[in-house]
């Protein structure tokens, strides 16, 4: 396992700075998992472990290619600073539908509704479909 902080993704190759090795570059092919650190945006600070839906194989596939793909990973992050998408990563009800991957929970949730319809995530969306 490596600790870091990915800077790119261009062909396949991950390139990140780790606080111990310095940058480091990676095929994609190498990577087993990329995980968020305790503290990030998908997670309330102090909350535990446990396991999520982001350990499903197909939201692996599409971390992957999400990552994978430049134009999608820039629209991605350029998500992290709008309010309402932080609102919703802040609702617990949200959190804890996410991860017990109880879709009509989500659906249900008029916060996490609302981010869906929004224009940026429907064209990210988009993208992912094709």
């Amino acid at each position: 396992m490596i600790t870091g902080e990915i800077e790119s993704v261009q062909n396949g190759i991950y390139t990140f700075r780790s606080p111990s090795l310095g940058t480091l570059s990676l095929k994609e092919s190498d990577i087993r998992r990329i995980e968020m650190p305790a503290g990030s945006p998908s997670r309330a600070d102090g909350e535990t472990s446990k396991p999520s839906a982001a350990s499903d194989p197909q939201v692996e596939a599409l971390q992957r290619r999400i990552l994978a793909d430049d134009a999608l990973m820039n629209s991605v992050t350029a998500l992290l600073d709008d309010p309402q998408l932080q609102a919703v990563l802040k609702d617990p009800e949200v959190l804890d539908a996410f991860r017990a991957g109880d879709i009509d929970a989500l659906k249900g949730n008029p916060k996490f509704q609302n981010l869906i319809d929004d224009p940026k995530v429907k064209e990210i969306t988009k993208r992912l479909a094709q």
